[in-house]
């Protein structure tokens, strides 16, 4: 469960493809994607404008990241070619396998590129001028306010905070299936914190108290208070 939750209303939307690797055990996906993205930031940043592979050849079902923010994508692509001259197309990968629970796998080495590209194309998509509805939380900042171990407190129901360790720091910080965007801090709070959270029900029974901030701004997540 993230903050984003808590600040935007509704759910994170349930991943219908889960990555694997080839032995068909689950992988996590958030950290060498994050590093990826981060690095190919970097290359445009540098003054390289790294054109993101076009998503025109991919429908609905090769979404890997949320579905509107995919056709918003490429609706934007679609209205502005220029800005995609001469890259490359992402291919359709072959159809996900289903699982024995019912869930849709696919290996590492094709999800991984797939999230990757509409990753990315989203965030260039955004430096090129795409809009993005006003509750969507801005893409973090290329540095952020605190760093790995600061004590910070969280937004985590409105007008609630709770208090904990930054455990990951960065534009890059944080991601999770299906999500647009990675988050700036990933925060581990305090076990009497979370104690709290769950008796008077903002979080579930058993929640380990790790949560996410999604914008770098105080009325997320601010400095500790003594």
């Amino acid at each position: 469960m993230g903050l984003f939750t808590y600040l935007f209303g509704g759910t994170v939307e349930a991943p219908p493809v889960y990555p694997v690797d080839d032995s068909g055990n689950a992988v996590d996906v958030g950290p060498p994607l994050c590093a990826a993205l981060e690095a190919q930031i970097a290359k445009f940043e540098s003054g390289e404008d790294t054109k993101p592979p076009s998503l025109a050849l991919l429908e609905i079902e090769h979404c890997r990241i949320g579905a509107a923010e995919f056709a918003a994508v490429k609706a934007f692509e679609s209205a502005n070619p220029s800005f995609y001259a001469g890259s490359a197309a992402a291919k359709p990968p072959p159809p996900p396998v289903a699982h024995e629970d019912g869930t849709m796998r696919e290996r590492m080495t094709v999800f991984a590129p797939l999230m990757m590209a509409q990753l990315y194309a989203r965030w260039y998509a955004i430096q090129k001028g795409m809009q993005v509805p006003e509750s969507t939380p801005p893409w973090p900042p290329a540095t952020v306010r605190f760093g790995v171990g600061d004590r910070v407190q969280c937004m985590v129901a409105p007008g609630c905070f709770a208090a904990g360790v930054v455990v990951r720091a960065g534009r890059c910080a944080y991601l999770e299936l299906k999500w647009s965007q990675p988050m700036p801090y990933q925060v581990q709070l305090d076990a009497s914190e979370v104690d709290e959270l769950i008796k008077v029900k903002i979080l579930p029974e058993g929640h380990p108290g790790l949560i996410c901030a999604p914008a770098d701004v105080d009325h997320v997540i601010r400095a500790a208070r003594n």
